[in-house]
């Protein structure tokens, strides 16, 4: 199974949160991914913030991609 980071934000423009996935990153399993975030957390809330910069607020964590396409049906049901 493939694991993902995916940010849920909230940004200053709008009180609707979005999903963001960092596709270009891939974990073999959830413990991977975990610690990928533990050490790099501020450096992916700047990346974040440099590539979106209405942000307010992010929470990164991991899925797997199958619980991702239900989080994305589940927030965006006509997509």
């Amino acid at each position: 199974m493939t694991w993902l980071l995916v940010a849920l934000v909230t940004y200053t423009t709008s009180a609707t949160p979005d999903l963001k996935i960092h596709a270009g990153l891939r974990f073999a399993n959830s413990e991977v991914c975990r610690t990928y975030i533990k050490e790099n957390e501020d450096f992916l809330n700047k990346q974040l913030l440099n590539r979106y910069p209405n942000i307010e607020k992010s929470i990164i964590q991991c899925f797997d991609e199958q619980s991702i396409k239900e989080m994305y049906r589940y927030m965006f049901p006509d997509n």
